[in-house]
């Protein structure tokens, strides 16, 4: 069984650099490939990145037809492993995360599920197993109650977690759906395709990440809109209809977020 740690990057090569070089100084890696996408390629960032992957022994894709947190997914197309461990450029694995994750898979030969764990937070010492599935903002999830990071367990179904970590077996993806731009709206939609496609998403309490969520400066564009179109075309790849409940509940929502009129032309723009 072969594996791939990919990672989507705009602008980050701080992020990548720190990320792969701790995984492989503090993790048995031996034998997986490694893979970067680069979403920004001509920058600086893209420059020195390009020349930091071959010395890293990573495969390097720029990636150009669109801006997206959704690239991250692009590592299916392009990864050689039978599983495919997806990660942000700025992820920490805590110790022993690989080792379980890897024993994990081994057991679970072509499994449907994808595979995730707790985040820790920076103070290291908890963190939150998911998250729940209500919205917060322009957001849909919530993080979970707080757990101890290093208590035992085996994996537990959840509703969804963040994608900031996750792991499948490629031939068992689901794909993403069409014309996905730009920032946010993954984690539930993703979820539920996993479900349909007779997988459950699964939290190891072994299996824990620590994500850096602070920027002194954001590089990444950030478009309320296109987050809105991913919404909607998320959702109704999983639920084919507006008056779907789910669909009903997070119109109901965005309502509330902005004007009307500009959602009502949003939603028409995803369903013509």
């Amino acid at each position: 069984m072969k594996f791939t740690i990919a990672m989507a990057c705009y602008d980050d090569f701080d992020g990548v650099y720190f990320t792969v070089q701790a995984l492989r100084a503090y993790h048995d890696t031996s034998g997986m490939e490694f893979l970067v996408l680069d979403n920004h390629p001509d920058s600086e960032h893209g420059k020195r990145l390009r020349s930091y992957a071959p010395r890293a022994g990573m495969k390097y894709v720029p990636v150009t037809d669109r801006v997206s947190s959704w690239v991250k997914y692009d590592a299916i197309l392009h990864a050689s492993g039978d599983v495919v461990i997806g990660m942000d450029s700025h992820v920490l694995l805590m110790p022993g995360a690989v080792e379980k994750l890897k024993g994990w898979w081994l057991a679970h030969d072509g499994s449907r599920d994808l595979l995730t764990g707790p985040i820790i937070y920076d103070e290291m010492t908890h963190g939150s197993a998911h998250l729940k599935p209500e919205w917060n903002g322009h957001d849909f999830g919530v993080w979970s109650e707080i757990v101890l990071f290093g208590m035992g367990g085996e994996p537990q179904p959840v509703p969804m977690q963040g994608m900031g970590f996750w792991s499948v077996w490629r031939t068992a993806w689901p794909g993403v759906p069409r014309g996905m731009r730009g920032f946010g709206a993954e984690e539930w939609c993703m979820a539920e395709r996993i479900r349909q496609h007779g997988g459950q998403v699964l939290s190891h309490p072994a299996i824990g990440w620590n994500h850096r969520f602070a920027w002194p400066k954001r590089a990444f564009p950030l478009s309320l809109d296109d987050k809105v179109r991913n919404y909607y075309r998320g959702w109704m790849s999983v639920y084919q209809r507006l008056d779907h409940p789910r669909m009903q509940e997070m119109t109901a929502h965005w309502q509330k977020q902005m004007p009307p009129e500009k959602l009502h032309a949003l939603i028409k723009e995803v369903c013509q």
